[in-house]
C-alpha cells in the first residue's frame, strides 16, 4: 500500500512537472541541476521531480544544493534618469515574452532543444515560434527563413538544411521583458522598454565539465528613449555552497570571473565542497576607434561570428561580494544603493579600504594601499596572496560589467559561464574551477567548436541511381522532378518532345552523391505529353510527363 502511495505521488508530482514545464525547465547537464523560469529567474524555481534527488528548487551540484537563487540588474540612463531593473532577492521586474505582448500568450515559454532529439522533429518545429520571437537559428538554405525540413529525405539533417541553433547536448531559450507595472516593482520605476533573450546551453563532455553558459541578448526598444546610456548589467546571485552561513566570496580579475568557496568542511558537502565561479565570457561591445581593438559576438561553428575591428568587449567593471551582515553591506533596496555597488562601494557610497581588516585581510607580498577597492577580496585564497575574505557569512555578490549603450533595435550580448569545481578540499576546489573556467574561456574562443552539432546516420541512405515520377502530374506550369545519385557525378536533366526533339536542358553541372530536386516550368509548351531524362555516370533513364492547361 505504502508503495502504491509512493508511485500515485511520484505520478502527480510528474503531471504537474509537466503542467509547468513550459514555463519553467530544469536544466540538467554534466552534474548541475539548474531549474529555471521564463522570466530569467535561476535556481529559486520549484520543480517537483519524481526523483526526490533532484526535486524542488535550488540549483544543485552532487548531492546537494551550491546555488539558491540567482539573477541579474540592469542598470543605466533613460531620458537622463536613472533607472535599474533586477531579478534578484524578493523582486521580479520582468514577464514571459516581448514587449507589449500578453504574458499569458502560450507562444512566451521556455523552447528546449536536445542533441539527441530526432531531427526535424516536434523541438525542431516548434522552433518556429521561438525564430518568431527573435531566437537564432541555422540558416541552411540561407533563404532568411527557418523551415526545418529534410530537403534529401535521408531521414537525418544534412548542411544544406535550417536547424535550431543548438550548441551541446541542450539549449533553452525564452524571452521576456521589463513590464511588470512601476508599483509592482521593488524601485517604483515604469518600465523602459527591455527585451532580454535568454539562452542556456552546455555540453556532457570533459572539456567542458560541470560549465553551463548563460547568453543574455539585451535589446532597448526605445519606447521610453531611443539611447539608454552608462548601462551596466550585474549578475547577481545568492550561493549556498550546502550549508549557507559558512562561505566566502572573491574575485579573479585576470579571469574577469567572481566567486564562491567554502571556509572549511561543510555540513552537507563533507571535506570537498564545491566553488563556483561566474565568469565574463563575452562583455558588450564598445567602439574604441582603435585598430589594435577587436571585439567578437561568437554563435557556435555553423551560425558563425561577428568579427568587428575597432571595439572590444568589455569586461568586470566592479565587484562588491556583499551580505556582511554590517552598514552599508545590505540588499541594495533603493536606486542609490546600486548606483554605489556598480561603482564597488559600499550602500553608501563609501569605498571599502583593503587595508581594513574588519572583513577582509591583504596578506603576502602586497601593499594594501596598492589593492584596487572596486574589486573586492580580489586576493588569491589558495596562495594566500592579496585581498582575501576572512568572515565566512551567508553571502550575496553583485558585480558589473560597463559601462555601454543600448542604442533602440541595437541588443548587447552578453555570455556569462556558471562554473563548478569540486576538488580534495574547499581550497583545491578553487583550482579545479579555475582550471574549468580556462576550458570554458578557450570554447569561446574556438566559437564553440566543441559544442557543434553532428547529426545521426542517415536512416534512408541513396543506394541506387533514382529519378522519380514528376509532381504533380498532370501539371500547370510547373512541376517538380526529384532524383539521387550514390555516386558523385555530371548530372544532366534534359526535356523532350514526344517525337524526341530536345526542348530545354534544365541541369549540366557536378554533383555530389545524394537526394535532389528541380523545378521545370515553361508557360510557353502547349498540352500534352513531354519526355524528360537523366544521365549521370553511365545511368541513363527517361520518364513521361503530362502538361496539362
Amino acid at each position: 500500500m505504502k508503495n502504491l502511495i509512493m508511485l500515485i505521488l511520484f505520478f502527480l508530482l510528474f503531471l504537474y512537472s509537466q503542467i509547468i514545464g513550459q514555463t519553467a525547465h530544469r536544466f540538467f547537464v554534466n552534474k548541475i541541476n539548474l531549474p529555471i523560469d521564463n522570466k530569467g529567474l535561476l535556481a529559486s524555481v520549484n520543480i517537483p521531480d519524481p526523483n526526490p534527488f533532484i526535486n524542488g528548487a535550488g540549483g544543485k551540484f552532487d548531492e546537494s544544493v551550491f546555488l539558491f537563487r540567482s539573477g541579474f540588474f540592469l542598470s543605466g540612463y533613460a531620458n537622463g534618469e536613472f533607472f535599474s531593473t533586477t531579478v534578484s532577492e524578493g523582486s521580479e521586474d520582468y514577464q514571459p515574452g516581448k514587449v507589449g505582448s500578453n504574458p499569458e500568450d502560450t507562444l512566451n515559454i521556455i523552447y528546449v532543444v536536445r542533441k539527441d532529439d530526432t531531427p526535424f522533429s516536434s523541438s525542431w518545429q516548434k522552433w518556429k515560434d521561438a525564430v518568431l520571437l527573435g531566437a537564432d537559428f541555422y540558416d541552411g538554405n540561407d533563404d532568411g527563413i527557418y523551415d526545418p525540413t529534410d530537403r534529401n529525405y535521408n531521414g537525418t539533417w544534412d548542411l544544406n538544411e535550417d536547424m535550431p541553433a543548438l550548441l551541446g547536448d541542450e539549449i533553452a531559450w525564452c524571452v521576456y521583458n521589463d513590464g511588470v507595472p512601476a508599483n509592482q516593482r521593488l524601485y517604483d520605476v515604469s518600465p523602459i522598454g527591455i527585451n532580454i533573450q535568454q539562452t542556456l546551453f552546455a555540453k556532457n563532455n570533459p572539456d567542458l565539465e560541470n560549465i553551463i553558459f548563460i547568453k543574455y541578448k539585451i535589446e532597448n526598444t526605445g519606447i521610453v528613449d531611443d539611447v539608454l546610456d552608462s548601462v551596466f548589467f550585474s549578475p547577481w546571485d545568492d550561493t549556498d555552497l550546502g550549508w549557507a552561513s559558512d562561505d566566502l566570496s572573491g574575485c579573479d580579475t585576470a579571469l574577469n570571473s567572481i566567486f564562491t568557496y567554502n571556509f572549511n568542511d561543510d555540513s552537507q558537502y563533507g571535506i570537498n565542497p564545491p566553488a563556483i565561479f561566474t565568469t565574463v565570457i563575452q562583455g558588450p561591445i564598445i567602439n574604441t576607434h582603435e585598430a589594435t581593438d577587436t571585439a567578437f559576438i561568437k554563435y557556435g561553428t555553423l551560425v558563425g561570428e561577428r568579427i568587428l575591428p575597432g571595439y572590444k568587449n568589455l569586461g568586470l567593471f566592479s565587484f562588491t561580494g556583499y551580505g556582511k551582515n554590517s552598514p552599508g553591506q545590505s540588499f541594495p533596496d533603493n536606486l542609490q544603493y546600486v548606483k554605489n555597488y556598480i561603482m564597488g562601494n559600499d550602500g553608501y557610497g563609501n569605498a571599502l579600504n583593503p587595508c581594513d581588516t574588519l572583513w577582509g585581510m591583504v596578506y603576502g607580498n602586497v601593499n594594501c594601499t596598492s589593492v584596487n577597492p572596486i574589486y573586492w577580496f580580489s586576493g588569491d585564497p589558495v596562495e594566500i596572496n592579496g585581498w582575501i575574505d576572512r568572515i565566512a557569512l551567508d553571502d550575496r555578490k553583485f558585480a558589473s560589467i560597463g559601462p555601454f549603450t543600448l542604442e533602440k533595435s541595437k541588443p548587447a550580448e552578453i555570455i556569462l559561464a556558471l562554473v563548478v569545481g569540486r576538488g580534495s578540499d574547499e581550497l583545491n576546489s578553487i583550482t579545479v574551477a579555475r582550471d574549468n573556467v580556462q576550458k570554458a574561456i578557450s570554447g569561446y574562443q574556438n566559437n564553440f567548436n566543441s559544442m557543434t552539432y553532428t547529426s545521426p546516420s542517415a536512416t534512408n541512405p541513396v543506394k541506387d541511381y533514382t529519378i522519380y515520377q514528376n509532381y504533380p502530374n498532370p501539371f500547370n506550369p510547373s512541376t517538380t522532378i526529384r532524383y539521387e545519385i550514390p555516386q558523385d557525378g555530371i548530372v544532366t536533366i534534359e526535356v523532350f518532345d514526344i517525337l524526341g526533339q530536345k526542348i530545354r536542358t534544365l541541369l549540366k553541372e557536378f554533383k555530389k552523391a545524394d537526394r535532389y530536386e528541380i523545378e521545370f516550368n515553361d508557360g510557353n509548351l502547349s498540352s500534352g505529353v513531354y519526355l524528360y531524362s537523366i544521365r549521370v555516370n553511365d545511368f541513363i533513364q527517361t520518364k513521361k510527363m503530362i502538361l496539362l492547361k
